[in-house]
């Protein structure tokens, strides 16, 4: 693309701060719904039934009698997940293996990682992981390839290459791919976004991973992007509204 991501961002987040200041109340509607984003994504993306309006409603408490209680615990999970980015975002910290190792660790209520020991392939991502002998150092040699990448402060396309590498080394017997979404949300964060709802099904979201595992990240830039504009349009039209 010719326009930078991150600029064609800034121009989108400006009509929303034109809205600006929002009132209190507006403020807490804005913090739920980014929360709500944030958990149905990454559990659409992994193969939920769960509705957005079903996640809102086991956020907000609620027991839904038709919905798993693991289902439940992973929703709520992501609850404690938001307010750890938020804190890692506040010190400015990159992604790094901690951060991983701490998302794997409050999506599954694991103390210690249960790392992936066999190289059987990923189907619908059309990978086969290599093995590695410490897994850790090799999630911490992928993101620091990364960062010693020049993005031309586009941010987007960084966040992309940080959930691309994770998906890469696969770390995980299982949530890799549920982590990977976790930090590339981390990075919008880091760099003042809100948590987005992504604009795609499973499939959709699989073709344009396949397509920065093979080193092109427009797919994946897009789907930002596209992300971007119907949050800033919610967001608008709640202010509006109120």
């Amino acid at each position: 693309m010719s326009t930078n991501n991150a600029e064609r961002i800034e121009e989108i987040k400006k009509v929303l701060y034109e809205q600006a200041p929002f009132p209190v109340r507006l403020k807490r509607i804005k913090a739920m719904l980014d929360l709500v984003d944030f958990a149905y994504t990454n559990v659409k993306l992994d193969g939920s039934r769960l509705t957005e309006s079903g996640v809102n409603q086991i956020l907000d408490g609620e027991i839904l009698e038709d919905v798993p209680i693991k289902e439940h615990v992973l929703v709520n999970a992501h609850r404690d997940i938001y307010i750890y980015m938020e804190q890692c975002a506040s010190m400015m910290m990159d992604v790094d293996s901690r951060m991983v190792l701490s998302f794997f660790s409050k999506l599954t209520g694991l103390a210690d990682p249960v790392f992936r020991t066999g190289s059987e392939p990923i189907y619908h991502l059309d990978i086969v992981p290599k093995k590695y002998g410490d897994m850790e150092a090799a999630i911490k040699e992928a993101l620091l390839e990364v960062r010693r990448t020049d993005f031309k402060g586009d941010y987007i396309v960084m966040a992309a290459a940080i959930h691309t590498a994770i998906i890469k080394v696969y770390p995980f017997e299982e949530k890799s791919e549920m982590v990977a979404r976790c930090a590339l949300q981390y990075v919008l964060m880091r760099n003042g976004l809100y948590p987005l709802a992504f604009q795609v099904n499973e499939t959709e979201y699989n073709v344009a991973t396949i397509n920065s595992l093979n080193g092109s990240y427009e797919a994946f830039s897009k789907i930002i992007i596209d992300a971007v504009i119907a949050k800033t349009d919610k967001l608008i039209e709640i202010v509006l509204g109120s």
